[in-house]
C-alpha cells in the first residue's frame, strides 16, 4: 500500500480515498437495508437479494445462501456490469442477471432491492391483483408497477420479461416469486416495497369489507399534476 502511496499525487491520493469512504459507506448501507427487510418480515432465511451502483461499471450485491438481516460489509460481492465477479469470497446470488437487467436497461437505477413481503406475494401466487389506486400514495409511488408473469429464478428468462417494462418501471410483482424495486438509493428503493406492501395489506382488508373504491380518474390525473412538478 505505501508502495502505491508514493507514486500518487495528493489529488489523486484524495479521490482513492474518498472513493474507499464511499463505498464503504454503500457497504454499511446495504447491510441496513437488510436488516429493514428482515425486520420487517418481507424476507425468511436466506430469502431476498440487495445491491446498488458503486459507479458506472461495477455493482456491489449481496452473497448467495447469507440470511439478510446478519449480514457484514465485508461479505459483499464485487460485480462488473456484465456479470463476472471482481471483488469477495462469496457467490454472488444467483439473481443478479435480474438486477444487471435494470442497470443495464435503466440509467437511473442506482439501487435494486428484492424481497418476499408477504400479502404482496400472496396476491402473486393467486394470480392476482390489487389496484394500485385506492389510495393517492399508490398513484405516487406505485404508478408504474409492472406484473410480472411466472419465470424460472436465476434463469434468462425472468430478466428478459422484465426488460419489456425498462426503463419505464421501477417496481416489479414477480407472479409466485415476490417483489422487486429499483432507485436512486437503496433506502428509496426499499421504501417503494414497503409501500407496495402495504397497498396490497390495504387492499385485502377493504376486499374482506367490500368492494374497494378506486379514485377517479379525474383525481387520479391532480394527483399525477401535483406530484411530477415536485419529483
Amino acid at each position: 500500500m505505501l508502495n502505491i502511496l508514493y507514486y500518487l499525487d495528493i489529488s489523486s491520493l484524495n479521490g482513492l480515498l474518498s472513493g474507499m469512504e464511499d463505498e464503504l459507506q454503500l457497504r454499511q448501507e446495504l447491510v441496513r437495508i437488510g436488516k429493514l427487510l428482515h425486520s420487517k418480515g418481507f424476507v425468511a432465511g436466506t430469502d431476498g437479494n440487495i445491491s446498488c451502483r458503486l459507479d458506472s461499471d461495477r455493482i456491489l450485491i449481496t452473497p448467495s445462501g447469507r440470511p439478510k438481516g446478519y449480514l457484514d460489509p465485508d461479505e459483499l460481492v464485487v460485480l462488473d456490469k456484465a456479470g463476472s465477479q471482481l471483488m469477495g469470497t462469496g457467490t454472488p446470488s444467483s439473481e443478479f442477471k435480474m438486477h444487471l437487467a435494470i442497470y443495464n436497461n435503466d440509467h437511473d437505477a442506482m439501487a435494486v432491492v428484492h424481497a418476499h413481503p408477504p400479502v404482496t406475494t400472496a396476491f402473486s401466487v393467486a394470480g392476482k391483483h390489487f389496484h394500485v389506486d385506492i389510495l393517492p400514495e399508490g398513484i405516487i409511488v406505485l404508478d408504474n408497477i409492472a406484473w410480472i408473469e411466472y419465470a424460472t429464478p436465476s434463469s434468462d428468462d425472468l430478466p428478459n420479461l422484465m426488460e419489456a417494462h425498462l426503463p419505464g418501471s421501477d417496481i416489479f410483482v414477480l407472479k409466485q416469486h415476490g417483489v422487486t424495486a429499483s432507485g436512486k438509493t437503496l433506502e428509496e428503493a426499499y421504501l417503494k416495497i414497503e409501500t407496495c406492501e402495504h397497498q396490497a395489506l390495504i387492499y385485502f382488508y377493504a376486499s374482506l369489507l367490500g368492494k374497494p373504491n378506486r379514485l377517479k380518474p379525474e383525481e387520479i390525473e391532480k394527483i399525477r399534476t401535483i406530484f411530477s412538478k415536485k419529483k
